[in-house]
C-alpha cells in the first residue's frame, strides 16, 4: 500500500539514491506507456480532421501534453530503475507531475476562456473573406 505521508518528508522525497526496486514500478510503466500510446494514436487517428485553426491548436496543446507526459515519464521511471543520481529521486517525478498538472489546468483555462474568442474570430475572418473580391484566375 502507497503511505502518503511520506510525500511530505524530505528525507524521503530528497534522497539521491532511492531504491530501484520499488513496488510502483510496473504501474507507473504501464499509465505512462498508455498514455503515450494514446498520444501517438491520438495523432495519427485526428491529424486530418480539423479543417479549423483554432481546433488544430487546441488538438496539437492536447496531444504534446500526453506525449511529454508519457515520455517523460517512462525516462524518469527507467532512470530510477537504472538507480541515475539525482534523476531518480523520488521528487523529480513529484514535480515533473506537477509540472503536467499545471499544463493540464493550463489547457483547461485555455479551453473555457481563450479557445471559444479564437473560434469566434475565426469564424468572422472566414464570413469577411466571401465578400472579398477574388481574383478571376483563382477562381474555380
Amino acid at each position: 500500500m502507497v503511505d502518503f505521508s511520506k510525500l511530505f518528508d524530505t528525507n524521503y522525497l530528497f534522497e539521491v539514491n532511492p531504491p530501484s526496486d520499488f513496488s510502483l514500478k510496473n504501474t507507473l510503466l504501464i499509465i505512462f506507456g498508455l498514455i503515450f500510446l494514446i498520444s501517438v494514436i491520438g495523432w495519427f487517428a485526428v491529424k486530418y480532421l480539423s479543417k479549423s485553426f483554432a481546433i488544430e491548436k487546441l488538438r496539437d496543446n492536447f496531444l504534446y501534453l500526453l506525449l511529454v507526459t508519457g515520455l517523460g515519464g517512462i525516462v524518469l521511471v527507467l532512470l530510477r530503475m537504472a538507480g541515475a543520481s539525482y534523476f531518480s529521486m523520488r521528487a523529480v517525478l513529484l514535480f515533473f507531475l506537477l509540472g503536467m498538472l499545471g499544463w493540464a489546468i493550463y489547457l483547461i483555462f485555455y479551453l473555457i476562456f481563450t479557445f471559444p474568442k479564437e473560434v469566434k474570430e475565426e469564424k468572422e475572418t472566414k464570413r469577411k473573406e466571401r465578400y472579398l473580391p477574388q481574383n478571376k484566375r483563382n477562381k474555380k
